[in-house]
């Protein structure tokens, strides 16, 4: 697994290190794992680092190897890299943690007695004290898109990301918490040669990559930011194989796959585990365990996709996540209708814009809680970053979604993935983010930057149309007129599809696992949850498919509560 975690005495300095309860700190260690790396000396200094870096020197790139870590620990360079990694440093004077600027893997901590344990994976310190839910991060993981700001959804568990340090010093018992870098950024002016730039880097990402002992692999949906680095790919002389996830009927699985019988790319495509009573439970504890509450009881968890990834070898894995980024899809609303409220700083008015219904379940006390955390984890975003009257809403939006969605939505999965394959998404690397504040608007709105780069490097790409959720819409059709076809679309597909309803099939398997969960002493007695507004969510068993759509959501919870040490 890609982590490690381990405990210092705050008397003496002395620690512990382990991964998979493997001593790392024995020089003579051959434990191996994906994506860690670690070297230690007699002395027991060095370091551990789980994730994966890229460095930049001058115009190249490096895929960072061991030996590139060692060097990096010696300088203590890590601030510059992109990829997505935590590590530790330890010398004679002291012990460091560090964490990527990404905010795609992060570290927690307890603080107990003379000892600070520390994990790249919460779940090793449930045995140390009993986590406490914190109902300020709460409110922005259940009632927002995201949770606004990078605090522990744990009160006793303190998180350190997005390019957070903790520092230890071994000779006083000390420790210091680095805050996150204060953003800056730089203007471009050459709005042609910034668009040329950000191609050339993204294609350097894919590039940097092949150069690898390992086989390339592209994750391939239906959707436009996967293609568009298949037209990179396939343009270029990088070999490279592409996958997708998901049943045969599946659309993403369609569109996927005669993209590349036309391209002439090798193809496969890994179908679900068979959906059984066994197997829907085991989702459910995966998402509880890996999500953090991002996903619904009804989502299949992607660990076992990705272990079906590994069964044919160890490949790399393009991932076109966050491509949203680079085509202004994040917060549309609040780009068309929030502009005067964000300008204004209207924090009320402007959280609006950022809700996204869950379910209702928690008790009046609970709610009231969780609101106030989403309000003040509102406030921070208007006095740390450039206000949006200079900066430019797109501009400022983009940078929100960036800095909150990535730490707090993506970073769980990408800890999960780490410790099966190795997975990187080009869109967000440093030193391809850094060109998005000069990158034109105009480019940006109706995917145009994608849709004009396909049309010019490989337009028989332009033949297949784009999946949106459970339909198709025509590849030429901009970011607005593609929302208002996907609508209807989807209302006339839903009446064809009526009897094939999969969402419905996993929960009505899950009926007696919910009710037991309900009843469980653990989750009534937690007084998070509403007992009347739970029972009205379960109703969907007796016929009442009113909060169907919230059902999936009430189990996640109910699972959560219930997890042996939650």
């Amino acid at each position: 697994m890609s982590q490690f975690n381990g405990i210092i005495n705050r008397r003496d300095g002395s620690f512990s290190l382990y991964s998979e309860e493997i001593d790392i700190t024995d020089p003579n260690s051959k434990f191996t794992a994906p994506n860690l790396y670690y070297s230690f000396n007699e002395k027991k200094c060095g370091y551990c680092v789980a994730g994966v870096g890229i460095s930049k020197e001058d115009e190249k790139l490096i895929l960072m190897g061991g030996d590139d870590w060692a060097i990096a620990a010696k300088s203590q360079g890590f601030t510059n890299l992109s990829g997505h990694f935590a590590g530790i440093c330890i010398d004679d004077e002291s012990i460091q943690f560090f964490t990527c600027n990404s905010g795609l893997r992060d570290l927690y901590f307890i603080i107990k007695e003379d000892y600070l344990f520390f994990t790249t994976n919460y779940h090793t310190l449930f045995e140390v004290e009993k986590p406490q839910i914190d109902l300020f991060s709460l409110g922005g993981r259940w009632l927002l898109y995201n949770q606004l700001q990078n605090h522990s959804l744990f009160l006793n568990y303190p998180r350190i990301c997005a390019g957070q340090k903790l520092l230890f010093n071994r000779k006083t018992g000390s420790i210091k918490i680095y805050p996150t870098p204060t953003f800056s950024y730089r203007e471009h002016d050459d709005e042609a040669g910034v668009v040329k730039k950000v191609i050339k880097s993204i294609y350097q990402t894919c590039a940097v990559l092949a150069k690898s002992d390992r086989p390339l692999e592209l994750s391939l949906s239906g959707g436009l930011d996967s293609r568009f680095l298949l037209n990179l790919l396939s343009t270029g002389e990088i070999p490279f194989s592409a996958h997708s996830f998901g049943n045969g009927d599946n659309l993403d699985v369609q569109i996927a796959a005669k993209i590349c019988s036309e391209m002439g790319v090798p193809f496969k495509n890994l179908q679900p585990a068979e959906l059984t009573l066994d197997n829907a439970i085991n989702d459910v504890r995966l998402q509880t365990q890996y999500s953090l509450l991002n996903h619904p009881a009804t989502n299949q968890n992607n660990l076992y996709y990705y272990k079906e990834v590994t069964k044919a070898g160890s490949p790399i894995i393009i991932d076109g996540g966050f491509g949203e980024l680079w085509r202004r899809q994040f917060f549309y609303k609040l780009s068309v209708f929030g502009k005067k409220s964000n300008i204004d700083k209207d924090l009320f008015h402007t959280l609006n814009f950022f809700r996204h219904h869950r379910a209702d379940i928690f008790s009046a006390d609970a709610l009231a809680e969780m609101e106030k955390g989403c309000l003040q984890d509102m406030q921070p975003l208007f006095h740390d970053y450039p206000h949006p009257s200079i900066f430019g809403i797109e501009n400022w939006i983009d940078l929100i979604a960036l800095k909150t969605r990535l730490p707090n939505y993506y970073a769980q999965e990408q800890t999960m993935i780490d410790g099966v394959v190795t997975s990187i998404m080009p869109f967000v690397q440093e030193y391809v983010v850094k060109f998005l504040y000069s990158f034109p608007l105009m480019y940006r709105k109706d995917s145009r930057f994608f849709k004009e780069t396909i049309y010019t490097m490989e337009p028989r790409l332009i033949n297949f149309p784009l999946v949106k959720g459970a339909v198709t819409v025509p590849f030429h059709l901009g970011s607005f007129t593609s929302r208002i076809y996907s609508a209807i679309s989807t209302k006339y597909r839903k009446k064809q599809l009526r009897g094939v309803d999969f969402e419905n099939k996993k929960l009505l398997l899950l009926k007696e696992y919910a009710h037991d969960l309900s009843s469980s002493d653990v989750v009534r007695n937690s007084l998070l949850l509403d007992n009347k507004k739970v029972a009205k969510v379960l109703n969907y068993y007796n016929g009442d498919t009113s909060k169907k759509g919230e059902l999936a959501w009430l189990i996640t919870m109910l699972a959560f509560l219930e997890a042996p040490t939650i």
